[in-house]
């Protein structure tokens, strides 16, 4: 198979692609390292080749054009940053929402009473502030002219 690897991964992969068997080239290898996704997309479809990428436009880039080639290979990375994963903050958090769905049952409305019969039973008083309202712009108005006959 033959591959086109994007800017948006590492040119190691075109090597490993290489290694495999395949065709594989590295953007940066054939000068289109500074290159629009597009000009990318027409130089692997004349090449008969996949784009391999991380870079989510070149779906929108395929959705809009009526060709039938090039395919695209997209990487998606993971949106969730690594250190938030094993949060204890966070970890915390989940187990009580967990233990709090158990003992109400998974039943929303039972765990919404539940919430606000221990915030009304808590030491800590609540405070409810009116809406502040927001002074609208002042509009500048231009001295009319006066009109000469």
């Amino acid at each position: 198979m033959r591959f086109l690897v994007d800017n948006a991964l590492s040119p190691d992969l075109a090597i490993r692609l290489q290694q495999a068997g395949h065709d594989g080239l590295h953007v940066r290898g054939i000068g289109l390292h500074g290159s629009d996704d597009e000009v990318i997309l027409d130089h692997a479809a004349a090449d008969d080749r996949i784009v391999v990428s991380a870079d989510t436009d070149f779906g929108t880039l395929l959705a809009t054009r009526s060709a039938s080639k090039p395919s695209v290979i997209l990487f998606r990375k993971n949106s969730e940053p690594t250190d938030m994963r094993k949060d204890p903050i966070l970890e915390e958090i989940h187990a009580i929402r967990r233990a709090l769905a158990k003992e109400c049952h998974d039943d929303i409305s039972e765990i919404i009473t539940h919430l606000q019969k221990r915030s009304r039973g808590a030491a800590r008083k609540t405070v409810t502030l009116r809406p502040k309202r927001v002074a609208k712009p002042a509009t500048r108005t231009r001295p009319r002219r006066r009109r000469t006959a």
